[in-house]
């Protein structure tokens, strides 16, 4: 006789690829728990051009990349309670029709959410009566956006005890709320990553390739302490085509990388990371007690996430222009950058409340 293991659906959506690493990790905890679970990870956003969802995503993105202002006020915007109920009701229409169908195909027993778009369209469906299964939300920045806020979900995993703060001040019951840390993967925890190379600069721009990754490598092109650059483009195509043209005028090695599963070993092996504050790979930079140089913080969550790193300790934020100076004065000390211990940010603990949740039912 077969045993049906429970599913953990964990839906995500592709902009940024924090999210869908977070979602990878909350997977790998879910496997690992001694119930013996099935983990399915999901990008909850198409990329079929004629549906709504696509639609969604490609908008979202560019206004990021091309009108980051425009950005920033919207974001402030839906930040109020009102605002962000209305962006809620709007998202929940459009995206409702593809999360029918999800939940037709995939059946899940519980569906955990590291993106708000995902999480809105489960929560309409739960409001009208069409999804009773045990919900949890991971919130991934060290905010939480207006678009998370619901009393439809049954758990919330979140970073801190600020952010637990803002979600008691929105009226979410206490023991809703658990304060887990941002999820990352076992990988970055593991005891056989390479060895820190001294004078190793790593460069990264997130999953998109967003931020100052070809501007940081000109300016730090002739920083004498530094022997080698890796630098990650990401998704990013373009950005990665222009940094290989560009290899041949910079005297020092450079590795370069596209979307990469390395990223454990390439922080192990870095002296400092030169990266927009996007939280998730902050937080696995934490992890390895990796020095952190902040630029070019998207408006919004990553401006929330650079102003907590800065105040905990755990990162510098720097200008352009100022970045050459900043990594000499980093090499001529780096003891001096070097960040306080931080708390480990796992999964397990997520998936013991999934766990709890279903043992419920």
């Amino acid at each position: 006789m077969s045993i049906h293991k429970p599913l953990i659906c964990i839906l995500s959506a592709s902009i940024g690829n924090g999210h869908i690493q977070a979602a990878r990790a909350v997977a790998e905890a879910v496997k690992g728990h001694p119930r013996g679970y099935r983990a399915q990870t999901l990008d909850f956003l198409s990329r079929d051009v004629i549906s709504v969802d696509y639609w969604v995503r490609e908008t979202y993105i560019k206004m990021i990349d091309i009108f980051p202002l425009f950005y920033e006020l919207l974001y402030e915007q839906s930040q109020s309670g009102r605002s962000a109920g209305q962006i809620r009701s709007l998202l929940a229409h459009a995206l409702r029709s593809r999360m029918r169908h999800l939940m037709r195909v995939i059946r899940p027993d519980a569906l955990v959410f590291t993106h708000p778009f995902p999480m809105v369209a489960a929560a309409g469906l739960k409001g009208k009566g069409e999804l009773d299964i045990p919900m949890v939300s991971v919130v991934t920045d060290f905010d939480v956006h207006g678009l998370w806020i619901t009393d439809r979900m049954d758990a919330y995993c979140v970073p801190t005890e600020r952010e637990l703060a803002e979600l008691r001040r929105h009226h979410i019951p206490a023991e809703r709320i658990h304060v887990t840390g941002i999820p990352i993967m076992a990988r970055f925890y593991a005891g056989n990553l390479p060895a820190r190379e001294d004078g190793t600069v790593l460069i990264m721009g997130g999953g998109l390739g967003f931020g100052a990754v070809k501007d940081a490598l000109r300016r730090l092109a002739h920083v004498a302490s530094i022997r080698r650059f890796i630098v990650v483009t990401g998704h990013n195509v373009t950005l990665y085509d222009d940094i290989a043209d560009m290899r041949a005028e910079i005297p020092v090695p450079v590795e370069l990388y596209g979307y990469t599963d390395r990223i454990p070993d390439l922080m192990a092996r870095a002296s400092l990371l030169i990266t927009k504050p996007g939280a998730l790979t902050c937080t696995e930079a934490m992890s390895m007690e990796l020095p952190l140089l902040l630029v070019d913080a998207i408006p919004g969550q990553e401006e929330a996430n650079a102003e907590y790193l800065t105040r905990i300790g755990q990162a510098r934020r720097v200008e352009r222009e100022d970045l050459a100076d900043e990594v000499t004065r980093f090499f001529a000390s780096p003891q001096a950058f070097t960040p306080p211990p931080a708390p480990r940010h796992s999964a397990t603990q997520i998936a013991g409340i999934l766990d709890d949740l279903i043992a419920a039912r």
